[in-house]
């Protein structure tokens, strides 16, 4: 495994007690975030870097994280792609805000019709990257091609808050080459977010449904799946 030298610098947890009496546990919302991600091959990679990324920085996702907790920000990808990551406009705003770790996956992504397991195995090395504070650490598993709504993050810190240790997120699944342009378009180039609100982007995802979507669709019969996964 080869990660970057973190900033000797870098600030440790923030202790900020919940002030809502009524949480499980009150120091639970303070345990220090870390945001997993990771992708490999050119598309991925584009995509995670212009828009994936772009989208935990709108203004209700990292900002609002780094506010109430102490962050970080995982990358897992092939060594080749540091470079771009370390350019990236967006990679760069994130800095500003947390720490930014890169670590490799090179051994992973050895068969390209294995990349469930590829994907599993790079979720674990980031959090063993934690070693014995991934106890004491909540991790957040963003997909490459995952996009945030904004304030999705602000609305996940109360559930942490209460004590829930496990939130899953099932999502939309778009045509990503109908999408893509629009997404694309709407990030700001001056702060290199994304912001669409869950309206916004629900209506996107209705508009633009991926062709597993239409085929799990009742009343459709231009396709069909025998499997629903």
């Amino acid at each position: 495994m080869v990660a970057k030298k973190m900033n000797a610098s870098t600030p440790g947890p923030r202790h900020r007690r919940n002030p809502d009496t009524k949480v499980l546990y009150p120091d639970a919302a303070v345990c220090p975030v870390c945001v997993i991600t990771y992708a490999w091959g050119k598309h991925y990679v584009d995509t995670l870097c212009q828009i994936t990324l772009p989208a935990i920085l709108a203004p209700g996702n990292l900002h609002y994280l780094s506010s109430f907790t102490s962050c970080e920000v995982v990358i897992l990808t092939q060594e080749a792609f540091f470079s771009q990551f370390d350019a990236a406009p967006a990679v760069r705003k994130i800095r500003e805000i947390c720490p930014v770790r890169l670590i490799s996956l090179d051994d992973l992504v050895s068969r390209k019709d294995n990349y469930g397991m590829a994907l599993t195995y790079a979720l674990h090395r980031g959090c063993n990257a934690y070693g014995a504070a991934m106890t004491d650490t909540r991790f957040l598993f963003l997909n490459a091609d995952f996009i945030l709504a904004n304030n999705c993050w602000r609305r996940l810190i109360p559930y942490l808050a209460h004590g829930i240790r496990l939130v899953c997120a099932p999502s939309y699944c778009v045509d990503a080459h109908e999408v893509a342009p629009t997404l694309l378009e709407r990030v700001d180039s001056v702060t290199s977010s994304l912001s669409l609100s869950p309206r916004e982007m629900a209506a996107l995802a209705i508009e633009h449904p991926h062709d597993t979507v239409r085929a799990k669709t009742l009343n459709t019969g231009t396709f069909q799946t025998r499997y629903v996964d």
